[in-house]
């Protein structure tokens, strides 16, 4: 509820272990940071079973150029 609030974020998908949502805007930058932070909180494998090398930073930067949330549980 609270993301949809903020960022009129849908859940769009749901599998067992996936949660995708559609957004109808990019995050901007100043407010990119902090949303990963809050992503990395509520799923930390998305960046911790993520490729080598994943980051909050770089999530912060995903979130700046897609419409799409991605969330998955190992």
């Amino acid at each position: 509820k609270y993301w949809h609030e903020q960022h009129g974020a849908m859940p769009a998908v749901l599998t067992y272990d996936t949660l995708e949502y559609s957004v109808p805007a990019r995050i901007a930058e100043e407010r990119a940071r902090e949303l990963a932070v809050e992503q990395y909180a509520y799923c930390a494998d998305t960046i911790e079973q993520s490729a080598p090398g994943m980051t909050v930073g770089n999530l912060a930067e995903r979130l700046k150029r897609s419409t799409v949330w991605y969330f998955w549980w190992d």
